[in-house]
């Protein structure tokens, strides 16, 4: 094709992709194409970019190939996760019939090990009391927006934690879920090898599954340590706290994000916090202000790491003493990849940067939710440079202010 056949062309496809999300409120990617040359389109924010026009190569049939087995899949993103799983107070999404379950058991039937967890947590946990001086109206805000989650008056503390638990451990199943999706091959017996068995196989070997998951399991089969090891939320997996409610919820949750899919063939490397958004619609704003969490908006996580770093030489390392989901992690990490075009990366150079990425950027936080999230978005945000296997999550739980 002649430069100004390219030029035609190109503005066409962008036309198009541009008229496509005007009309549907969806952004497509695409291909431009010749059979000799390819060149890849797709939305970075609201603005649609695409790489230069080079030879078509074996790789390229690959990744076409790969986006038409990912056609009429969802992708992970933040307006996606929220349509299918937040809490709405007049909804009764999958997300609430199963919190409604976890708190009915916490309530009337908890086990020792469940009651250890909780007792566990709590200590963690720093929610305003009745004793503390002019936080009436929190404490009252708060209650009633667990009320009206719930359908039930909580109007104690105790009844208010495990409310609280409930959803936190509700919002650990979704994203620990999202994580197992996001792993190729699972590789765990020949009942469940892939995703899609998951949303078949009895409430007996899920059980027995996600007991294994929360032991951290399916990473360490790939050799990727520090991602799910247990944590304060794994107590609805144990045999003896299972049941059919929550066997249903969840293979309802799987089969739902079985129809999403990781793949991308985004132009620049672009990664996003997928959970910040899904967390402040399960956890309502009257308990996370309670707690001191306050989320940071992207732009300015970009800012603050691009004023930070540019006086620093290359090769900086950095650390989030307080990551939270993991938002100063994501532009951190943004920020050493540049903008360079990740179809025009050589696996070598995709393979360095990664490496690179994990010997560079930390996290640490109190908060075991918000290190489960930064973690698993840490992990996706590596997956755009090939297999990601024989690692740890360098995200850690901790109180940064207590040193050895």
């Amino acid at each position: 094709m002649s430069e100004d056949d390219v030029s035609k062309a190109t503005f066409q496809v962008e036309d198009y992709l541009n008229a496509l999300y005007k009309n549907e409120g969806t952004k497509y990617n695409a291909i431009l194409t010749d059979g000799l040359k390819i060149s890849y389109f797709s939305f970075v924010g609201e603005n649609v970019e695409h790489s230069s026009l080079r030879d078509f190569s074996v790789k390229d049939l690959d990744t076409i190939i790969k986006a038409i087995l990912s056609n009429n899949t969802k992708t992970f993103v933040p307006q996606n996760i929220l349509k299918d799983f937040s809490i709405y107070t007049n909804a009764d999404t999958v997300s609430k019939q199963l919190a409604k379950e976890l708190f009915s058991l916490i309530t009337t039937s908890p086990t020792e090990k469940t009651l250890m967890l909780l007792n566990e947590w709590e200590n963690l946990m720093h929610l305003s009391v009745n004793n503390d001086s002019g936080q009436s109206n929190d404490i009252e805000k708060r209650r009633k927006d667990l009320s009206l989650i719930f359908d039930l008056t909580i109007n104690s503390s105790e009844t208010e934690y495990k409310a609280l638990y409930a959803l936190q451990t509700t919002y650990a199943i979704i994203v620990k879920l999202i994580a197992c999706k996001v792993i190729d091959r699972l590789n765990y017996n020949n009942k469940s090898s892939s995703y899609f068995d998951l949303s078949q196989i009895s409430s007996a070997d899920l059980q027995k599954f996600l007991s294994d998951v929360e032991d951290g399991y399916s990473y360490k089969s790939n050799n990727i340590d520090n991602l799910l090891e247990g944590d304060f939320f794994s107590w609805y997996s144990d045999r003896n706290q299972w049941n059919d409610k929550i066997y249903k919820c969840i293979k309802e949750s799987i089969q739902i994000i079985d129809t999403y899919s990781a793949f991308s063939f985004n132009v620049r490397y672009n990664p996003i916090d997928i959970f910040k958004d899904l967390y402040m619609s399960i956890i309502p704003k009257s308990i996370r202000h309670s707690m001191g969490e306050y989320f940071t908006p992207k732009w300015l996580s970009d800012y603050v790491v691009e004023n930070s770093t540019r006086n620093l030489r290359s090769g900086w390392k950095a650390i989030d003493p307080c990551c939270g989901s993991g938002i100063f992690i994501i532009s951190m990490i943004r920020k050493i990849v540049g903008d360079r075009e990740l179809v025009n990366i050589s696996d070598e150079e995709k393979e360095s940067l990664k490496k690179e990425i994990l010997s560079r950027v930390y996290g640490i936080d109190i908060n075991p939710l918000s290190v489960l999230s930064a973690r698993v978005g840490y992990f996706m945000a590596l997956l755009p440079f090939g297999k990601v296997s024989d690692i740890e999550i360098p995200v850690y739980l901790g109180d940064s202010e207590l040193t050895p």
